[in-house]
């Protein structure tokens, strides 16, 4: 039996749907290899390490109040991208509590080999 036409236009647009998803996964591949050889930080990178800066400025020096500002700007924000209200103030205080609590600063392991690394980060090797 043969197949009919919106079979066969299906087929072919799932054949170049995977084909299209394959050389995006080849280029995203590709761009992160060479950013890494390169040493060059991912958006993701900066934004951790923006996180650390600031969670441990504000506990290292007992900003309570600069927390509870930073608190009531994020949540609504966090509220605005569809996140729940409650489950959203328990990560932003969570997070503040590690930080507070002492947690460390987890870098790229192959960035490790900087002479200064665990001077600006500390030794969580």
């Amino acid at each position: 039996m043969a197949r009919s036409s919106s079979t066969r236009n299906t087929q072919l647009e799932d054949d170049a749907r995977e084909k299209r998803l394959a050389k995006q996964r080849a280029y995203q591949q590709a761009l992160r290899e060479r950013q890494r050889k390169e040493r060059k930080p991912s958006r993701d990178d900066v934004a951790r390490t923006v996180l650390f800066w600031l969670f441990s400025g504000l506990t290292a020096n007992n900003k309570a109040a600069a927390f509870r500002q930073l608190y009531n700007d994020v949540l609504p924000m966090l509220i605005d991208q569809g996140f729940d209200e409650a489950k959203a103030a328990e990560r932003i205080e969570e997070i503040y509590d590690r930080y507070e609590a002492g947690w460390a600063f987890r870098g790229k392991g192959h960035l490790k080999d900087r002479p200064d690394f665990d001077e600006m980060f500390g030794d969580d090797r």
